[in-house]
């Protein structure tokens, strides 16, 4: 990309600089016009966390091209919710659209121009709330005549948004949980029955954890989504490679984190409406499902035979 890239971009990192490097070349090669960079503070418990986070985000010295750069650099460590959520809120206390990279999420080059398109395009339409860069079944006949659906699933590993959307993020679920589990909950965005009863079980579970807003911060924004009946555009072709398999909260591969990013990608079909594709978010469900499923078994049997050693 020869012309200035103008759309502003926001990178997440913490205590790995190998991948954080990986993403930081993508964003290099694009060269951002306004680049913002944020880091949780190394872990009191661990005392080799320090020189890493320095190693991380020591990337800054490597930014050789002319941008107006904003870093947030804690000292303290605030953990996988408040970290990635606050550093996004500050993200959008300066701007009003923008594209979220995490360490571990690496993206291809099509991706940008995909995201500058989408932040444009959907600008003021208060039904779209994230663009995806992360599509799981690009082989999936709903992509056989659109190069992008929407959905109510929000795919969050490399990914855009507007302040529009943010500002109702809320990284706790009492303030309206329970109200919207009596009206329905979940039962009323998806359309299958067993889809529905999942998601209110899973986020029943969630409302009960004591300490929430220490380790997740992605299911409270997909909340607000639907509760504001918003809706993700997920691309054609996947655009995000994950490589966190050794992160914080990384609980088993599942094939997620085999995917590849496509290096090809454009956009020339679109869908007609703004609706979610119902048949796409089944096969979505329910291949996601069984993978989860899948690894769940897998790694407690892992840990049985881990004991009995």
């Amino acid at each position: 990309m020869n012309a200035p890239y103008n759309i502003p971009v926001l990178l997440i990192l913490f205590n790995r600089p190998d991948t954080t490097r990986r993403v930081f070349e993508k964003i290099k090669a694009i060269k951002p016009k306004f680049l913002f960079i944020a880091a949780d503070g190394p872990r009191i418990d661990k005392p080799d966390e320090k020189e890493l986070c320095e190693s991380a985000r020591s990337i800054v010295d490597e930014i050789d091209w002319d941008c107006d750069l904003k870093t947030f650099f804690r000292t303290e460590n605030v953990g996988c919710g408040r970290g990635p959520s606050e550093a996004i809120t500050w993200f959008f206390e300066h701007v009003e659209m923008g594209i979220i990279l995490e360490d571990d999420c690496v993206p291809s080059l099509p991706f940008f121009n995909y995201c500058e398109k989408m932040l444009i395009q959907y600008e003021k339409n208060e039904q779209v709330w994230i663009v995806s860069g992360r599509s799981h079944y690009t082989k999936s006949n709903q992509f056989n005549t659109v190069d992008y659906l929407f959905s109510n699933y929000a795919l969050t590993w490399g990914w855009a948004t507007w302040k529009r959307c943010w500002k109702h993020f809320d990284i706790h679920l009492e303030n309206h949980w329970p109200d919207f589990y009596r009206s329905g909950g979940y039962k009323n965005v998806y359309l299958s029955r067993v889809e529905g009863y999942f998601w209110n079980f899973f986020y029943s579970r969630l409302y009960r954890e004591k300490n929430l807003a220490t380790h997740v911060w992605d299911f409270q924004f997909a909340f607000c989504m639907h509760l504001n009946r918003g809706l993700t555009i997920i691309p054609a072709k996947n655009l995000i490679k994950n490589i966190g398999c050794d992160g914080t909260h990384f609980a088993g591969a599942t094939k997620a984190l085999n995917l590849r990013a496509s290096e090809v990608f454009s956009i020339e079909n679109e869908p007609t409406y703004i609706l979610p594709n119902r048949n796409y978010e089944l096969y979505h469900f329910t291949h996601d499902f069984i993978d989860r499923l899948l690894t769940f078994i897998r790694n407690r049997i892992r840990k049985i035979i881990n004991k009995v050693k």
